[in-house]
């Protein structure tokens, strides 16, 4: 589905949305420059509808490859395809709609995986999911 086509099956619906929340996303390195598109197009459509608020996927490996536990505040190393990717698409969102749109970036960290929490977790470190 293209852009026009998205906006005009949208427009059938006549309902305002006070936000739209982005979980797609391609996890394959091999085609994760597609993270950029689709929130580029989630932004779009926010924009055009007039939906203030664009809840975006990204991931904490946007940090790289942290000993310890990390912060929103922490630098963005990304050592993989899929985090550098995730960080441009969020550079790109957030350049872009900058005044236009508020957006969210949700940095998700693997529970169980190359980055897991659960590390953090069994060195007894205090983990909080919401601030």
């Amino acid at each position: 589905m293209d852009m026009q086509q998205a906006i005009s099956s949208l427009s059938m619906l006549n309902v305002n949305f006070d936000a739209i929340l982005n979980l797609a996303g391609e996890t394959k390195e091999k085609n994760s420059l597609i993270n950029s598109k689709l929130s580029m197009n989630c932004c779009f459509i926010a924009e055009h509808f007039k939906i203030p608020l664009v809840f975006l996927t990204s991931s904490s490996a946007v940090y790289g490859n942290y000993k310890d536990f990390f912060v929103e505040e922490d630098d963005c190393v990304p050592v993989s395809l899929y985090g550098k990717s995730k960080l441009l698409m969020e550079n790109k969102c957030m350049n872009y709609f900058t005044n236009k749109l508020d957006i969210c970036c949700l940095r998700i960290g693997n529970f169980y995986g190359a980055d897991q929490l659960c590390q953090n977790i069994l060195m007894s470190k205090v983990i909080e999911l919401d601030q």
